[in-house]
């Protein structure tokens, strides 16, 4: 049997749906917002605004090129 890591981090993030992650996208540079959805490939994340600054938003991850998905909530 190959173990595949993209694969089994997708199902393992299925199990976090709805609640608040961090990504780490960058060295250094994180994002923070709730798990909505979970691919074989990529996840998405709504993110929320600054205070006044619109509805929040819907941001999608390559698995990829993230360094780690922590889950806060």
């Amino acid at each position: 049997m190959v173990w595949n890591y993209w694969t089994d981090m997708d199902n393992r993030l299925r199990q976090f749906v709805g609640r608040t992650v961090q990504v780490a996208v960058s060295e250094g540079e994180t994002v923070q917002g709730q798990l909505v959805g979970v691919s074989e490939a990529a996840f998405t994340i709504q993110t929320a605004p600054p205070p006044g600054y619109g509805s929040p938003n819907l941001v999608t991850y390559v698995m990829q090129n993230i360094g780690y998905v922590r889950v806060l909530g």
